[in-house]
C-alpha cells in the first residue's frame, strides 16, 4: 500500500508544470521563491489533498526547464520541489481514517464517504446475498414493504411508495414565473436505498416529458415507518423571471419520478401535475421612422415635430422602453411598442436617437436598438428689421427728405433662405440664399411712411417675417388734388371735402374752415345750416340748403407740428348764366363723350375766371392776403414752377423765408397731371 501511495505521489509531482515569473524575483538567480498559500481542500471529509507550489528565480525570457538546466539542476529536481502537497479533511463521523488509502472505513451500521449515513438495517447495509461473510438478505416484503429482487436475485431493492408532488408557496397548481418564484417538492417513504428524483416538463399532453436538472439536492427527514426508516424530499425551485430555453412563451407541466440503486430500478411517476408558465426575456430591440428600420441618418427641420417608433420582441413580463436624444432620457413607457414625438432644435444637430428596453435583465444591460443621426436644418427666421441708428425699434419717426436711409434685415436659417423686404404689399428687394438684405431710400418723401416688412422663406416653404413701422414727419398737404371749383344749386345741399397726408397727424383744431365776406375770413362753426366733421386726415364742410350767402370763396388751413397748408374752393351757382353747362342724354355715347368734353371745358373757364377775379380784387385792395390759387393747367404750373421760389413766397404770403422749403405739395406722381388745383404750402420748420 506504502509503495503506491508513493507511486501517487511521485506521478502528481512530476508532471504538474510550473509557471515561473521572469526577472520579476525577489531573491538570488537560482533559488527558489517562497511557498504560495495551500489551494481548498477536494473534500471537507472523509480525506481530501490540497496542494501548493513555488516559483524558481532565473535569468528573465526562460521557461522553467530551461531556468533548471540553466542553473546546474536535472528535470527531476526542478519538478520534485517545485511542488508540495499534503492530506487534509481526515474527518470520519462514524469510522475511522485510514492514511494509507486517505479513506474512511466505516462500520457496519454506517455507509457513505465519510460515514455520515446510519443503515436502516444491518442487512441493508451488507445487502449482497451471495458473499458468504454478510449475514442474510432479508426477505423480499419484509414488514409489508414492497422489494424487488435485482441484478439474478441476489439483491433486494425498494420500490419507492406515496410520491407526491407539493407547490411549496401557493395552492394554485396554475403558476405564473412573471408574478412570483414556485417551489416544488417531491416525497416517498420507507424506502431503501436513497431514491433519485427526476423532474420532467411537458410542453403537450402526450408523451414521457424531458428531464429538468435545475433541481435541490434529496434531502431526508425521519419516517413515520419504523424508526430506522426515512422519508426523502426534492426540492426544485424555479425563481421569478425563469426562462425557458428557447426563451419563448411556453406554459409547461411539470411532474415528479423516483427511483432507487441508481436509476436501475423502475420509475414511479407521480400523478398530479403542475402548470407554469415560463418569463421571456426582451431579444430584440427596433427603431423604425415610417416602417423602416435601416435608416442610418435622418434630415430633420428645427421646430418641426418628428415621429420615431420603437418596437421589442413579444416578452414577458413587458419591457421597460426608454428613449434617449444622445446620452439625455426623453421618455420612459412600458410596453413592447413605444412613440416618441420629437421637436429636434438645432442643438440636436449630430446627436443620435435610439431607444433601449429591458424587462428580467437589469437596466445596466438592457437591449439597445439601431440609431439614427440626426441633421437639423434651420428654419428661417428673421431675427431684426431696423432702420439704422434705430436698431432695436419698431416704431422709428424721421424727418422728410430724409436722406440714404437705410433698412437692414438679418434672417438666420440652414440652408440660407430667400429673403425679401416689402413696403406695404409692394417689393422693394428680394434676394436668394442670403443672411443679410439691406435696402436704402435716397431720399424719404411723407407717402413713404407706412409699414415695412422684411419675409424670409426657407427651402421647406417656411415664412417667416418681421415688420417695422415708418412714421415720417411732414406738413399737411392733399392725399390727392382736391377740387376746388364747385357747382350747386340754389335750395341743395352740398359737401366741400379735404383729405390730407401729414404726419403728425392733425388735431381736430388742426382743420380750420372760413368762408370770405366783404373781403374778410370769417371762421366757420357747426350750426343748423353747416357741419364741419373730421374724422383722422378727412375733413368735411357740408352745407344743408345753399343760399345766395353760401355762394363765393371758401379757405380750408390744415395744420399740424410741422407746418400749415392752406387750400382753397369756390362754390358757384349751377345756374349761373356766365357758365354753361352743356346737358346731353345718356342714349348715345357720342353724346356722353361731348357731355364729358363740356363739362372739363367749363370747369376751367369757370377756375380761370375766379382766378382773374380774385387777383383784381387783391390788387385793387392791398390789405387783402394774395390768393395763392393757381389753375391746375399744365402751362401754367410750368409757368409758375420757372418762377423764383422766393418771389413767389413772399408774394403768397407777405413772409420773408430763409432756406424755403419745396413750394408745392409733393403729391403722388399718379396725381400730378390732373387738372386741379396746388396752393401754397406755409411751412413752419
Amino acid at each position: 500500500m506504502t509503495v503506491i501511495v508513493y507511486l501517487i505521489v511521485f506521478t502528481v509531482v512530476h508532471f504538474t508544470s510550473t509557471n515561473v515569473e521572469a526577472g520579476s524575483c525577489s531573491v538570488d538567480i537560482c533559488n527558489w521563491e517562497p511557498w504560495k498559500s495551500w489551494s481548498d481542500c477536494s473534500r471537507t471529509c472523509g480525506g481530501g489533498t490540497r496542494r501548493r507550489s513555488r516559483p524558481y528565480c532565473c535569468k528573465a525570457e526562460l521557461n522553467f526547464d530551461d531556468c533548471i538546466r540553466d542553473c546546474g539542476h536535472d528535470w527531476d529536481y526542478g519538478h520534485t520541489y517545485a511542488n508540495d502537497k499534503e492530506f487534509c479533511n481526515k474527518i470520519c463521523y462514524n469510522g475511522v481514517y485510514s492514511y494509507g488509502i486517505n479513506q474512511c472505513t466505516c462500520n457496519d451500521e454506517f455507509y457513505g464517504t465519510c460515514c455520515e449515513n446510519e443503515c436502516p438495517h444491518i442487512e441493508h447495509c451488507k445487502r449482497s446475498c451471495s458473499s458468504s461473510w454478510n449475514t442474510k438478505c432479508l426477505e423480499c416484503n419484509y414488514d409489508q414493504i414492497l422489494f424487488k429482487k435485482t441484478e439474478g436475485d441476489t439483491k433486494c431493492e425498494q420500490i419507492p411508495q406515496n410520491l407526491t408532488l407539493h407547490l411549496e408557496n401557493s395552492p394554485s397548481k396554475d403558476q405564473d414565473l412573471t408574478n412570483n418564484a414556485v417551489t416544488l417538492k417531491c416525497t416517498t417513504g420507507c424506502i431503501f436505498p436513497t431514491p433519485s428524483f427526476i423532474w420532467y416538463y411537458l410542453q403537450s399532453s402526450d408523451g414521457f416529458g424531458s428531464k429538468w436538472s435545475n433541481s435541490e439536492p434529496v434531502t431526508k427527514t425521519p419516517g413515520q415507518c419504523k424508526e430506522f426508516q426515512k422519508m426523502f424530499t426534492s426540492t426544485l425551485v424555479l425563481r421569478k423571471y425563469t426562462v425557458f430555453n428557447d426563451n419563448a412563451d411556453h406554459t409547461v407541466r411539470f411532474q415528479c419520478g423516483a427511483t432507487i440503486m441508481n436509476d436501475t430500478s423502475d420509475e414511479v411517476k407521480t400523478q398530479s401535475s403542475v402548470n407554469i408558465r415560463f418569463a421571456v426575456r426582451v431579444a430584440k430591440v427596433s427603431l423604425k421612422i415610417g416602417s423602416s428600420s435601416r435608416v442610418s441618418s435622418l434630415n430633420v427641420t428645427d421646430g418641426i415635430s418628428e415621429i420615431f417608433k420603437c418596437t421589442t420582441s413579444d416578452s414577458r413580463p413587458l419591457p421597460i422602453i426608454v428613449w434617449y436624444i444622445g446620452r439625455t432620457e426623453k421618455l420612459r413607457v412600458v410596453g413592447t411598442e413605444s412613440t416618441l414625438a420629437f421637436i429636434p432644435s438645432i442643438t440636436d444637430s449630430g446627436k443620435e436617437v435610439y431607444c433601449k428596453a429591458f424587462n428580467i435583465q437589469p437596466e445596466n444591460e438592457a437591449l439597445s436598438s439601431n440609431k439614427v443621426s440626426l441633421y437639423v436644418k434651420e428654419r428661417a427666421s428673421v431675427h431684426s428689421l431696423y432702420v439704422d441708428e434705430h436698431a432695436g425699434e419698431t416704431n422709428v419717426t424721421i424727418n422728410e427728405n430724409y436722406v440714404n436711409l437705410q433698412l437692414t434685415c438679418n434672417i438666420s436659417g440652414n440652408p440660407a433662405s430667400s429673403v425679401e423686404i416689402k413696403f406695404e404689399e409692394k417689393s422693394l428687394i428680394e434676394k436668394a440664399n442670403i443672411n443679410e438684405l439691406r435696402f436704402v431710400r435716397q431720399r424719404v418723401a411723407c407717402f413713404h411712411k407706412g409699414e415695412y416688412s422684411c419675409v424670409g422663406k426657407d427651402e421647406l416653404g417656411v415664412i417667416t417675417n418681421k415688420t417695422l413701422n415708418l412714421f415720417v414727419n411732414c406738413l399737411p398737404r392733399p392725399d390727392w388734388q382736391a377740387i376746388s371749383n364747385t357747382t350747386c344749386s340754389i335750395g341743395a345741399p352740398v359737401t366741400l371735402t379735404f383729405t390730407a397726408i401729414a404726419y403728425p397727424t392733425p388735431s381736430s383744431d388742426g382743420f380750420k374752415w372760413y368762408q370770405k365776406i366783404s373781403n374778410e375770413w370769417i371762421p366757420l362753426q357747426s350750426n343748423k345750416d353747416v357741419q364741419i366733421s373730421v374724422i383722422g386726415l378727412e375733413t368735411n364742410l357740408n352745407i344743408f340748403n345753399v343760399t345766395q350767402a353760401n355762394l363765393g370763396q371758401y379757405h380750408l388751413t390744415v395744420e399740424n407740428s410741422v407746418g400749415i397748408y392752406n387750400q382753397y374752393y369756390f362754390l358757384i351757382e349751377k345756374d349761373d348764366p356766365s357758365v354753361y353747362v352743356g346737358i346731353e342724354t345718356m342714349d348715345s355715347s357720342d353724346f356722353k363723350i361731348a357731355t364729358i368734353i363740356l363739362g372739363i371745358i367749363s370747369v376751367i373757364c369757370i377756375g380761370t375766371s375766379a382766378g382773374i377775379l380774385i387777383w383784381f380784387k387783391r390788387k385793387t385792395k392791398g390789405t387783402d392776403r394774395k390768393s395763392c390759387t393757381k389753375s391746375s393747367h399744365k402751362s401754367q404750373i410750368d409757368r409758375f414752377d420757372n418762377k423764383s421760389y422766393e418771389t413767389e413766397m413772399q408774394e403768397c404770403t407777405g413772409r420773408v423765408y430763409e432756406n424755403l422749403p419745396q413750394q408745392y405739395a409733393d403729391l403722388k406722381a399718379f396725381t400730378r397731371d390732373e387738372m386741379t388745383t396746388y396752393d401754397v404750402i406755409d411751412n413752419r420748420l
